[in-house]
């Protein structure tokens, strides 16, 4: 198992941070990683619901098929996912109110062979990426 996370404060609202963030047809605008969904997301996040996404992972093209696990606006959304080489991906988005704003933490967890295979690669790769979007992000909702 490997696992990546990164936080940052933006100087806006939980509930304008929180629909950007879960607004997946926004997600091109912010997610450094992100390459194209091959279909149209879902709209409105829902547990069960289903989408595809094609991302760049270790400066290679993947493609990961996510689920929606658990919703809770406008503090809590999760994802499951599988990728190549039966790689599983959970992805946590907390929302939280602070200080001068609105806090948000992604997380993720990676688990399968590759994992073991490419650990050290996955994460630092992911983890870059991820404190990238975040940085990207504010110029979306700030």
């Amino acid at each position: 198992m490997a696992s990546i996370s990164a936080t940052k404060v933006y100087a806006a609202p939980v509930d304008k941070v929180w629909t950007t963030l879960t607004d997946l047809s926004r997600m091109p605008d912010w997610n450094t990683s992100h390459l194209a969904f091959p279909e149209a997301p879902p709209a409105v996040l829902e547990p069960s619901m289903k989408f595809t996404q094609k991302i760049s992972n270790m400066g290679m093209p993947s493609e990961v098929r996510w689920t929606i696990v658990k919703v809770e606006a406008p503090n809590l959304l999760e994802f499951k996912g599988q990728g190549p080489m039966n790689v599983t991906v959970k992805m946590r988005y907390e929302v939280e109110a602070v200080d001068g704003g609105t806090q948000v933490t992604i997380a993720n967890e990676f688990t399968g062979a590759m994992v073991r295979m490419a650990g050290k690669r996955l994460t630092q790769s992911g983890q870059a990426d991820l404190e990238a979007s975040l940085v990207k992000f504010a110029e979306v909702v700030e």
